[in-house]
């Protein structure tokens, strides 16, 4: 359904600027918040080669390259479709894809890394057991409190993987209820609660199209159990994969971005890309009714037209939120980077989306 609302001025994205237009190129990327600095960690290049160079932002510094790429074994290696999260001063990044080389069909991965960025000396450790059930890409992973978080990829049929930093290893948590069906380029965040909110993506096989629905995981108790959220009746997103998402109060997250398929695959021809943002409030006695707003439309598809500068229309970029600036009511979120099919062009700046 096309976004048939009038722009609102309470979410507007804010005049691109030149410090978040040095950051890096890459589209596949993950990226996680660690204090005042987002980092962004792998991804594809505009040249079509994956990286594991590890990306710094920040409001006071802007951005800087905080690890090179390299083929060091003691590194996690060059990858894209990866997730991340932060616990306390760590970031970790678990699985992905390496493409190799042209025609191999690469390398799944199972492995998850940490590295202290608050460390004089930031090292890389492999976290020991890798991720239980074999490789994953194009998942999705969220902290869950200040000690633990939750990975869900198309391995995740009635269960979820948990990392625990206190033992350094994730172990597989039982879910209950009907959750989606093996499903990747899922976009996701975390909610109070607390609630694990994923919407959109699709299976392997990307004839069948994407997902148009939002599920919420209630993460608490023996058995975790899943709800497929009821949608209140008003507009909502198309069915979109490889979306991005982010939390903003406790009780709300904002997608940007993904695309429809529209056909065959042919390359990513057959995607319409989109550009707008929407927010997922959760209602109900049970929480599970999606309350969508349509917060920023593109002007695509006979929707109300984009208001002021608007992104790009991409896939696979990252959305991040950033620390409160002031005391006031306002929250932003850092886009960064992603690839427009109908082009394949990558992109490198970012733009902030400011909530108030």
């Amino acid at each position: 359904a096309a976004c048939a609302v009038a722009f609102v001025p309470r979410a507007r994205w804010l005049a691109p600027s030149p410090k978040l237009a040095a950051g890096p190129p890459v589209s596949g990327a993950a990226a996680a918040r660690v204090d005042d600095s987002v980092f962004v960690f792998g991804g594809l290049d505009p040249d079509r080669t994956v990286t594991n160079a590890l990306w710094r932002f920040s409001d006071a510094d802007g951005w800087e390259e905080f690890q090179a790429k390299s083929s060091d074994d003691a590194r996690p290696c060059q990858r894209m479709y990866t997730a991340a999260f932060a616990q306390g001063g760590e970031l970790v990044i678990a699985g992905g894809w390496d493409p190799g080389a042209k025609g191999s069909g690469g390398t799944f991965l199972d492995d998850a890394w940490t590295i202290d960025v608050r460390a004089s000396a930031p090292t890389w450790r492999r976290v020991e057991g890798g991720l239980p059930g074999g490789p994953v890409s194009r998942h999705v992973a969220c902290a869950l409190d200040d000690h633990s978080a939750v990975l869900h990829s198309y391995r995740s049929d009635g269960h979820v993987l948990v990392y625990d930093s206190r033992t350094r290893a994730f172990h597989e948590q039982r879910t209950m209820g009907e959750g989606p069906d093996r499903i990747g380029m899922h976009a996701a965040a975390m909610l109070d609660g607390p609630t694990l909110v994923v919407y959109g993506g699709g299976d392997k096989d990307t004839t069948t199209g994407f997902s148009p629905d939002a599920w919420a995981l209630k993460c608490r108790g023996e058995r975790w159990q899943w709800t497929r959220l009821r949608n209140d009746g008003a507009s909502r997103p198309p069915a979109l994969g490889s979306a991005c998402a982010a939390p903003v109060d406790g009780e709300s997250l904002v997608i940007f971005g993904g695309a429809e398929m529209r056909g065959a695959y042919d390359g990513g021809q057959g995607l319409l890309a989109r550009a707008e943002a929407w927010s997922l409030t959760l209602g109900g006695d049970n929480g599970d009714i999606a309350h969508w707003r349509c917060l920023c439309p593109d002007g695509l598809e006979g929707g109300a037209a984009a208001g002021p500068h608007t992104p790009s229309a991409r896939v696979a970029a990252t959305l991040t939120p950033l620390p409160s600036a002031d005391s006031s009511q306002t929250h932003q979120l850092l886009l960064h980077g992603g690839w427009r099919p109908s082009d394949a062009h990558t992109f490198q700046e970012g733009q902030v989306l400011s909530l108030l």
